[in-house]
């Protein structure tokens, strides 16, 4: 069975090569009663390097701290895509 860090990498590698213009990402902090969305430029991804191998583990918790997690994401072109697949609870 394929981790959710390879499909967050291969989102992002199809979000890459089909020239989408953001990656959004829904994380889940606990302590809190709502997920909350953030979006990435995907040019800015390598930049960043937040979702390189060791800043998540293969269920997308953050490695230095357990209490996040990456629920979901999708790469898109639009705003408005990502939040009506990632915003909408």
């Amino acid at each position: 069975m394929i981790s959710m860090k390879d499909k967050l990498k291969r989102c992002i590698e199809e979000g890459k090569l089909k020239n989408k213009t953001y990656l959004g990402v829904k994380i889940m902090m606990k302590g809190f009663d709502r997920p909350e969305v953030n979006i990435h430029r995907i040019e800015d991804i390598d930049i960043l390097r937040i979702f390189n191998d060791n800043v998540y583990d293969d269920n997308l918790v953050l490695t230095s701290f357990n209490k996040i997690k990456i629920i979901d994401f999708i790469c898109s072109d639009s705003y408005s895509e990502i939040e009506e697949k990632l915003a909408n609870d």
